[in-house]
């Protein structure tokens, strides 16, 4: 018994081995393809002010522009092809245009419900690993592409053994390693430009960032937080947050009920053009539309104390009524 009980423990530790040695060829790739790419933008900048002491202060300003175009395009190619930490991130800066300049916020914007999709295989094993049975089993149809892919994640539409049309969310795989290589990576990089930047405390940002990213790989503290905003939300018709089926749920895998809609800026630009050629009631719907967004905000935090903390636009859609 105790060397049937050895020889276990030394086929865990080898299979454990397997697992880290796998990673490696792909974690040598990503930080050598995020490393390369942070190098190059943090080098730019950082030999900016030499550059400029040769030009005129108009053509300083015009290669300073340049680059805020050229390296905002790096950064948010880099951070839609390698996904994970650096997609985060740059979804969470595009809504900052008081940080950074309007070449960065224009590209970064790109990213907030653009991000690649895992293959279908990859996340049908993920699910059925998760959730410990086949699709078939869980779900009376399932529809192999996804409807939108995250950073963390992506979304397929599917619909239950008792006909309810659900969104089933699914993390990407090796998610855990990346997003931990993007955040070292991150450091480093907030480091060699610590001296250009506006004084802040970087160390406890990047602290925060990583305890946020690793609450959020855990879907099941997501689905208790949609609950409970759900409970808050429930005698209004006017705001929907999609309750979950519990028995679907796992750490990687979250699944709600599917309401259509579309995204929350594409609505208000349409709105806000169609006002300013004339149309009031586009305008009525524009106000009220911005007046319920900032009233579900101040109710979250004021009255509940919890509120949705991604509140980029492709996390809010607006229903055909609005």
């Amino acid at each position: 018994e105790d060397l049937g009980r050895d020889w276990r423990r030394v086929e865990d530790d080898v299979r454990q081995l397997h697992d880290e040695v796998s990673a490696w060829p792909s974690r040598v790739e990503r930080i050598a393809s995020t490393g390369w790419m942070l190098t190059r933008v943090a080098a730019s900048y950082r030999l900016h002010p030499t550059r400029a002491a040769f030009l005129t202060e108009r053509a300083a300003k015009k290669a300073l522009d340049a680059s805020h175009a050229r390296n905002a395009r790096l950064f948010a190619r880099t951070s839609a092809r390698q996904g994970a930490g650096f997609l985060k991130i740059g979804q969470l800066i595009s809504t900052r245009p008081d940080l950074l300049p309007e070449a960065w916020i224009a590209e970064l914007s790109k990213l907030q419900d653009d991000a690649p999709a895992v293959p279908f295989a990859a996340a049908r094993q993920r699910i059925e690993d998760d959730l410990g049975a086949t699709l078939d089993e869980l779900f009376a149809e399932f529809e192999p592409t996804p409807v939108a892919a995250a950073s963390i994640g992506q979304v397929h539409r599917a619909v239950t053994h008792d006909g309810v049309t659900v969104a089933v969310k699914v993390t990407r795989p090796d998610i855990d390693r990346c997003i931990e290589i993007d955040l070292d990576l991150m450091e480093l990089f907030l480091e060699s430009l610590k001296s250009m930047l506006p004084p802040a405390d970087y160390p406890t940002i990047v602290a925060e960032l990583r305890s946020m990213l690793r609450q959020e790989l855990d879907y099941r503290f997501e689905v208790e937080m949609m609950e409970r905003l759900a409970d808050f939300f429930d005698d209004r018709d006017d705001i929907v947050v999609p309750r979950s089926i519990p028995q679907l749920c796992g750490h990687d895998v979250l699944v709600c009920r599917f309401i259509e809609g579309r995204k929350i800026t594409v609505v208000l630009d349409e709105l806000r053009d169609r006002r300013d050629a004339g149309d009031a009631e586009a305008g009525s719907r524009l106000d009220a539309i911005l007046a319920r967004l900032l009233e579900t905000y101040v109710r979250q935090i004021l009255v509940l104390g919890i509120f949705q903390a991604d509140p980029h636009p492709g996390n809010f859609l607006v229903t055909d009524d609005d």
